[in-house]
């Protein structure tokens, strides 16, 4: 669908980044949706879509969470910034002609 939606946006409509934009946030509005519809239907997973941000058992256990996700946050951030330092080395270095 998202290929789909990408070459008929980009390439039929001449949207360009627009078109790769709005295909993305089309296809991820989809996912979510059918997701949506699909936990809301199963009986097992009622008791999962009644949990409210305002229930303490929802936090329970959350510093254990924290402990994981920090690290993994900083070094997917340090991945990221690695390759940023890396386009601007390239674009310094420039095209000689």
């Amino acid at each position: 669908m998202h290929i789909a939606l990408s070459f008929l946006l980009v390439t039929y409509f001449e949207l360009d980044v627009a078109g790769t934009a709005l295909a993305t946030l089309f296809s991820n509005l989809f996912i979510f949706i059918t997701n949506e519809v699909k936990t809301h239907a199963q009986e097992d997973l009622q008791e999962i879509n009644e949990v409210s941000i305002r229930n303490r058992k929802v936090y329970r256990d959350f510093d254990e969470y924290l402990k994981i996700g920090v690290p993994n946050a900083l070094t997917i951030f340090m991945e990221f910034s690695s390759y940023e330092v890396m386009i601007l080395f390239v674009g310094y270095l420039g095209v000689i002609q």
